[in-house]
């Protein structure tokens, strides 16, 4: 009785194997396809005097649409949270530098000098949370720099 169980076990753990060997050989092979791509694509980026970069403008569409693709599916990428924070913080410089061209009104008051009320403070952009006890933690005052006391008491967490 135990043997038999035994004996299924091994064949089990054999068929396993033998699948993981089967994935170990078509990785290799991939990586193979991918070394000849990488090679065959300087090659010609060489002959015809272009750059990766000249690559990815012409693709530029088809990178984008692809990305759009993507984000409609339930289980994103990781690069979607990275391209969310760095173009979270260029849009917010881009407002920054719009907002201090306009006239600013005499009162808003920015800076670690501007006093928010004691609670949790989190930067939409960037996900960030940050607690304020007493006086304003360092991440705090950097916020209130970058985007000003009013758009930070915006931030508090009810």
């Amino acid at each position: 009785m135990f043997e038999q169980d035994i004996d299924k076990e091994i064949s089990e753990y054999k068929k396993r194997i033998q699948e993981l060997e089967e994935k170990k050989v078509e990785a290799a092979r991939r990586q193979e396809g991918f070394d000849k791509f990488q090679k065959t694509m300087s090659d010609v980026f060489e002959e015809y005097g272009l750059s990766e970069y000249d690559l990815y403008l012409m693709k530029s569409v088809q990178i984008a649409d692809w990305l759009k693709h993507l984000s409609q599916q339930e289980n994103q990428p990781s690069v979607f949270e990275e391209l969310k924070e760095f173009f979270g913080k260029i849009y917010v410089k881009e407002e920054n530098k719009a907002a201090k061209s306009k006239p600013a009104k005499k009162s808003r008051k920015k800076g670690p000098d501007y006093k928010l009320a004691i609670g949790i403070y989190t930067n939409p952009f960037t996900n960030e949370t940050v607690e304020k006890k007493r006086r304003n933690p360092k991440q705090l005052d950097e916020w209130l720099e970058e985007f000003g006391g009013e758009e930070v008491e915006t931030w508090i967490q009810e």
